[in-house]
């Protein structure tokens, strides 16, 4: 949340900046305006110029004294210094936003209504590293929520369990971040399948996702296969449990790559290891293109 303030006090400083450089040009063209008016002897000329050039001073010094008000708002010292450190890919960043701020400039936009605008933002900002607030993971790696080495059959409790409470923290999810996908990933150990029998996923994955035929029915015969059985057997009960609201159920297979804690397998675990038969259930949401943000 401290680094989200801090880049919005930059964005202030940079959009302010624009705005005086503005008010800057206004009072220099004032000031060169009064100039040019005294030089040309208007104060010991005719009423008219004499209150010409009063009018042309009144105005510069209107501009001046917003200008004093404007730098008011922002706290003392908080102006980077050219010492500040700011990273590369945060000072790109910041110069598109000195570039909305001139854009806002020319659209008449007045830094008290910037400073209100950013004001927002910042009371917008959810809590979480960085300002941001992502979705949890939902791992089911339990021992009541295991699969049978080799297997992507439910046991009665995992069937239990997704039918009610994680179904339930599904559904709080999906409300609570307004996302509709959920990304159901099956991961296995790296023990090689030894399988006399031909895979079935081809011609029966879309059948058993869609309820007609039984998980029973799909033979995986290797990691990447019985990863994706295994979140078809869980992305059913969620189907059922969820569908009918305009949630989409993606069933996807992590296979024997990645191990718990979002670590890439280095391939020299071959042996039985129940932790990494695991189901991982993301949120997140499709955009009206049909691809995913």
């Amino acid at each position: 949340m401290a680094e989200m303030m801090l880049l919005l006090l930059f964005c202030l400083l940079l959009v302010s900046g624009a705005l005086l450089q503005d008010q800057e040009k206004k009072i220099a063209a004032a000031e060169q305006r009064v100039d040019e008016l005294v030089a040309a002897g208007a104060t010991a000329a005719s009423p008219e110029e004499k209150k010409r050039v009063a009018d042309e001073r009144t105005e510069l010094q209107k501009l001046r004294e917003e200008s004093l008000k404007w730098a008011e708002l922002l706290p003392a010292g908080a102006r980077p210094t050219t010492s500040t450190a700011i990273p590369d890919e945060t000072w790109r960043e910041l110069k598109v936003v000195q570039e909305i701020g001139r854009a806002m400039v020319d659209r008449g936009l007045t830094l008290s209504e910037t400073v209100a605008r950013v004001d927002q933002v910042a009371d917008a900002t959810p809590p979480g590293p960085s300002g941001h607030d992502w979705p949890p993971m939902i791992t089911l790696g339990s021992d009541e929520f295991r699969f049978v080495t080799s297997s992507a059959e439910l046991s009665d409790a995992f069937r239990g369990r997704l039918e009610t409470d994680i179904a339930q923290q599904v559904r709080d999810l999906l409300q609570q971040y307004g996302v509709d996908v959920v990304e159901v990933v099956g991961h296995t150990d790296e023990q090689p399948i030894k399988s006399t029998q031909q895979s079935t996923l081809d011609t029966l994955a879309i059948p058993v996702l869609n309820g007609e035929a039984p998980i029973t029915e799909l033979r995986p015969v290797d990691n990447a296969g019985l990863g994706l059985a295994r979140a078809i057997a869980v992305a059913n009960i969620l189907e059922r449990e969820l569908g009918g609201t305009g949630v989409k159920i993606v069933p996807l297979s992590g296979a024997q790559l990645i191990l718990p804690g979002d670590v890439v397998s280095n391939g020299l675990n071959p042996n039985d290891d129940r932790n990494r038969r695991r189901i991982e259930l993301r949120v997140r949401r499709s955009n009206a293109d049909g691809d995913s943000e």
